[in-house]
């Protein structure tokens, strides 16, 4: 959260700590997950103002956001350099090593009955008449049921989305802004 402006890429910063930790203690011993915090630090007094101003920002959206000063810094990090002007502790802040997550959530849908299609395209998407997903029409498996969809399609989930009649309000072909 700490690099985040105030507005939804924040409102998604503090949804992802929230599932993160969630899923975290759900599969203990199978996510690199460390809750360890943030510090950013600056060197002059302006851009600890600027910092200051950016927590205040992200304090209305719930981000504890503490300032921390030049004297204060080496508690929390011990090998800074010296001379820093102060700086903003983020407690919520966490670390995921996502190789690793990836291939848990990946086994963990597995041992749940998903399966794997690889190298299967989608290409158009069912819906029930509630507008929910119902299943999906690909290339190589025909049409496949089933109860949600998990868009993962990263650099083509703009595309994916756009099969289910979701348009991004910045680019009517839901492609260009993914």
């Amino acid at each position: 959260m700490s690099d985040k402006e105030p507005g939804a890429e924040l409102e998604l910063a503090l949804l992802s700590v929230r599932l993160w930790r969630e899923l975290a203690a759900a599969l203990p011993g199978r996510l690199e997950y460390e809750a360890k915090g943030g510090l950013v630090v600056a060197s002059a007094g302006s851009g600890l103002q600027a910092l200051r101003t950016l927590a205040a920002g992200q304090r209305e959206y719930g981000v504890h956001a503490e300032e921390v000063t030049a004297q204060a810094l080496t508690e929390l990090e011990p090998a800074l350099a010296p001379g820093l002007a102060g700086g903003i502790h983020y407690p919520q802040d966490a670390q995921v090593q996502p190789a690793l997550a990836a291939a848990q959530l990946l086994r963990t849908a597995r041992e749940g009955g998903a399966e794997l299609l690889l190298g299967t395209e989608v290409t158009g998407v069912r819906l029930g008449p509630d507008g929910a997903v119902r299943g999906l029409d690909t290339d190589r498996a025909g049409e496949l049921r089933c109860r949600a969809v998990v868009n993962a399609a990263g650099t083509w989930g703009g595309r994916l989305a756009g099969l289910a009649g979701w348009n991004c309000r910045c680019c009517p072909d839901a492609v260009s802004c993914w």
